[in-house]
């Protein structure tokens, strides 16, 4: 018995189940990766969520999900809206939630104080697949107080009914 064979083999073993135990992810599903960027229509310039000279504040991106195949079955239609993302981060990804097949994938933005006018990308669809992460891209999230050149909606969600 060689105890320095022993010891090197014992830290062989410590890190290959480390190893392996970090590159587990639980797959139910794909993925979903977006980014985005917030652009001031009075100015056009790029902007923060959080704007001093402004009167608003977004704080949140809310990804909704809603799945357009749905075999026949209404429930399997149900709309998966994953858990917001602080604004200032700009960038988000989703746990492996969705299942397989085509999905359309919107935005909305969440703010505090006064409501900003703000016009989110059309629906995004994307076909989902097991294991895969699907690229929304990098979105364009116009905001401002007036009505110059963007339209008076707020902010829609494919999940409000």
């Amino acid at each position: 018995m060689n105890s320095r064979w022993d010891g090197a083999v014992e830290a062989g073993v410590a890190l290959a189940a480390v190893l392996v135990m970090v590159g587990c992810v639980d797959v139910n599903g794909g993925a979903v990766e977006l980014s985005w960027r917030v652009v001031e229509v009075e100015n056009g310039m790029l902007s923060q969520c959080v704007e001093p000279t402004m009167r608003w504040k977004l704080t949140t991106m809310q990804l909704h999900g809603r799945r357009l195949s749905c075999g026949g079955d209404a429930a399997e239609c149900d709309c998966v809206l994953p858990a917001p993302w602080d604004c200032e981060v700009g960038h988000g990804s989703t746990r492996f939630q969705f299942a397989a097949g085509d999905w359309a994938f919107e935005v909305s933005v969440g703010y505090e104080d006064t409501p900003p006018i703000v016009r989110v990308p059309d629906p995004i669809v994307r076909q989902i697949t097991d294991g895969q992460v699907a690229q929304l891209g990098a979105l364009l999230v116009l905001v401002g107080e007036g009505q110059a050149g963007m339209d008076a909606g707020m902010s829609r969600a494919a999940c409000e009914n």
